[in-house]
């Protein structure tokens, strides 16, 4: 709009403005086709059926933008700084360690007791005191260094990871792909012009898998007010709006898939019988080369916050609120795991006990 005022103002026209009912393309082709306006100030891809278009000076990419990763949940800490491999191979150790221990000191002592040494390996991946006192020998040694090592290894990896995170928050996995938007079951809505251009420049087929098709007014209610129970798809001119809109906010709401699809060239579409096309886009290539059309790009994504059109997302508020359900849910899984670890202690030494008389018995 900005360009097109001007342009029209340095050679002494008359610049009077049409509105459309919204901000969809196709009122601004249906306003062409009735000769209502000579020129719309939007970017849109060439129809020859429809209208003119300015000459074109660059590629325009599509990107698709999702809602950003939520905070990771208080209670979900507990496991984040491992993957699932990571604790299965750390369970995996723990129980071939703490049988080991109990294989040693029952061909020793002729006893069992896995409470015991489970509770030594524990201590050890803790780093805290453990001491092997139930064997004797060299292998004692042997194991204490084992269990030292693995410990100190475990024990630094997984606190300085966890602090890390406390500090820099961390986030629950974020979108990348096409793939991964479909299997979140987000919605992708996209207005019918887009549709249009999109059955004629072949979107992925992943993506068709998401894509909710709604009217304009529907898709700019929930994009301007950043509703992120949906994902959106924006060309470089809505996206630069829409990052300048979120620079004051400490997470960003939404974030864009690093894929670029549907590659068009635009330019300002006009009735066929306007006789200033070439002039027009002498102005617009003189405007892009030397950085006027960046300039203004920048002054209107500030008009736009200011006047309303798009405003400024809330930045999340730090207050004291009471303590809720999930403050409660890191303490009640560590008693859980730790009352479930103390039933497996006991069925194995039951087990073990029963075994145990069962062979005495038959000896006797």
């Amino acid at each position: 709009m900005r360009f097109a005022r001007a342009f029209i103002q340095n050679i002494n026209a008359t610049f009077k403005p049409v509105y459309t009912p919204n901000d969809s393309p196709e009122n601004c082709t249906q306003f062409i086709l009735n000769n209502t306006v000579d020129i719309c100030a939007d970017a849109l891809v060439k129809n020859s059926n429809a209208f003119s278009v300015s000459r074109e000076l660059r590629i325009a990419p599509a990107n698709v933008i999702v809602p950003h990763g939520k905070p990771l949940l208080s209670y979900r800490y507990l496991a984040a700084p491992f993957n699932t491999r990571v604790w299965i191979a750390l369970g995996t150790y723990v129980f071939l360690i703490s049988g080991f221990l109990c294989l040693i000191h029952w061909l020793r002592s002729g006893k069992w007791d896995y409470s015991q040494n489970l509770l030594e390996v524990y201590s050890s991946l803790l780093f805290t005191g453990f001491h092997l006192k139930a064997i004797n020998g060299i292998e004692r040694y042997i194991l204490f260094g084992v269990l030292f090592i693995s410990g100190f290894v475990y024990s630094t990896m997984y606190l300085g990871l966890l602090k890390s995170m406390l500090i820099s928050e961390t986030f629950e996995k974020q979108i990348q792909t096409f793939e991964e938007l479909a299997e979140s079951n987000i919605p992708l809505l996209i207005d019918p012009y887009d549709r249009m251009i999109f059955q004629h420049h072949h979107i992925p087929k992943s993506l068709w898998t998401a894509v909710r098709t709604v009217s304009s007014e529907t898709l700019l209610n929930h994009r301007n007010n950043f509703d992120q129970n949906y994902a959106y798809v924006m060309f470089p001119d809505r996206m630069d709006m829409f990052v300048y809109a979120q620079q004051y906010l400490r997470h960003p709401k939404f974030r864009r898939i690093p894929i670029e699809i549907c590659f068009l060239f635009a330019g300002f579409p006009m009735s066929k019988k306007w006789f200033l096309k070439h002039q027009l886009s002498r102005a617009w290539f003189h405007s892009f080369e030397s950085g006027i059309v960046n300039k203004m790009a920048w002054d209107a994504y500030r008009e736009s916050v200011g006047q309303g059109y798009l405003r400024f997302p809330i930045t999340e508020h730090l207050e004291a609120k009471p303590l809720g359900l999930y403050y409660f849910m890191m303490p009640t899984i560590s008693l859980v795991l730790g009352y479930s670890v103390a039933l497996l202690s006991f069925i194995v030494e039951v087990i073990a006990c029963k075994l145990n008389c069962t062979s005495k018995y038959r000896c006797g």
